[in-house]
């Protein structure tokens, strides 16, 4: 059983995606990243993450960034 937690690295820019998913891993955890609001949501619900670092600015076509952290 692995027990590293699992972070989704969620952001448009290509270049922070990388960089905070290279400072995670390098302290232990287990990192999956997402370039698009829509490709955060499909990873999100493959992984099941045990924490999402989103971009809450970063454009989602099927809804507003706040609606993507909303259970309703």
């Amino acid at each position: 059983m692995n027990n590293q937690l699992l972070v989704l690295v969620a952001d448009d820019e290509p270049r922070i995606t990388k960089l905070v998913a290279l400072t995670l891993h390098g302290e232990g955890f287990r990192v999956v990243t997402a370039n698009s609001g829509e490709e955060a949501l499909r990873r999100a619900e493959e992984v099941r993450p045990d924490l999402v670092l989103l971009d809450i600015v970063m454009p989602l076509k099927r809804c507003g960034p706040i609606s993507c952290c909303s259970t309703s």
